[in-house]
């Protein structure tokens, strides 16, 4: 084995918790995705991979971003999220992200691939690391992005969103949010019933060749560097506060009896949804008639 493989692959000194040498990767996922299917998007990512990349190891992992209260509470965590795009949210399903990132990140090069919602938690745990006491130098992290729903790619990174993917295409909303424009269009069988946002089962199947390519890119641009220690986690583990510990305890209830509530209670379950839903599409077109307003304000002005 030892001829075989390039040596810098066993580099990594056993129990170093942040080796100079190797690249992680870690899936994020979106909504509705129970640890099963985070799981099956890390496998389908990692068998396209190359095990190595500059003769250094590649570790695939996955941090899974689960839902509550039975697809309800992800409804307000993406509204929250998309409010405040442009910033770090620091709720408690990032904090719970960042203290599983900080056991399973064990080199310095990191890259985080987010899917649909994942992108969001993708963006805030980059913002709330980079550059950061206990966290990684810019240099070394990048984010990479899937079926995206978010304005932006923290640190300029790549990614990528198909012209048929209808749930992002409806989270337009007319213009009024701000979204990544679609970079690809993934032709999609004409007998398909897929909305065309699955991880594996569209975006690899389908143009898995343009992902490990950017995956590839973006990894080659990572670095290592002289500010954090081997003999200390990548990633500091962040504070668990009394009221997280309560939120934590709060969801490990609410989540199972929400789900049950769903399969006996569908038509509540169902009709809640839609005035959620309608709640939102009302508040979209508050939001544009103001920024019309404004609009026309500001153009009054200028004449």
């Amino acid at each position: 084995m030892f001829f075989l493989y390039p040596v810098s692959i066993f580099a990594q000194t056993k129990g170093e918790l942040c080796s100079t040498n190797g690249y992680t990767v870690i899936t994020i996922n979106g909504m509705n995705t129970d640890e099963k299917k985070a799981i099956l998007n890390r496998d389908t990512l990692k068998e396209k991979l190359p095990p190595t990349i500059k003769n250094e190891q590649i570790t695939v992992e996955y941090i899974h971003n689960p839902s509550h209260l039975a697809g309800l509470g992800d409804i307000f965590a993406v509204a929250y999220q998309k409010y405040f795009d442009t910033e770090a949210v620091e709720d408690y399903d990032l904090i719970e992200i960042l203290n599983d990132a900080s056991t399973k990140v064990k080199t310095q090069k990191l890259l985080l691939v987010g899917h649909s919602q994942g992108n969001f938690y993708s963006n805030s745990f980059y913002d709330k690391v980079v550059d950061k006491d206990g966290g990684v130098p810019k240099e070394s992290i990048g984010v990479y992005g899937v079926a995206s729903p978010s304005s932006r790619v923290a640190g300029g990174g790549k990614y990528i969103t198909s012209g048929t993917d209808t749930v992002i295409s409806n989270l337009r909303w007319k213009g009024v949010l701000n979204i990544l424009p679609s970079n690809e269009y993934i032709k999609l069988p004409e007998d398909s019933d897929s909305n065309g946002h699955s991880f594996s089962d569209v975006y690899m199947k389908y143009r898995s060749n343009k992902i490990i390519s950017d995956i590839k890119y973006s990894l080659n641009k990572l670095k290592t560097n002289n500010i954090q220690n081997s003999d200390q986690p990548c990633i500091s583990p962040q504070e668990v506060t009394f009221q997280h510990k309560i939120t934590g305890a709060f969801l490990e209830i609410a989540d199972p009896t929400a789900i049950v509530l769903k399969k006996t209670g569908i038509d509540t379950y169902n009709q809640t949804l839609l005035s959620f839903k309608n709640g939102f599409n009302i508040l979209a077109n508050v939001i544009s008639g103001a920024m019309s307003l404004a609009s026309g304000n500001k153009n009054n002005a200028t004449v």
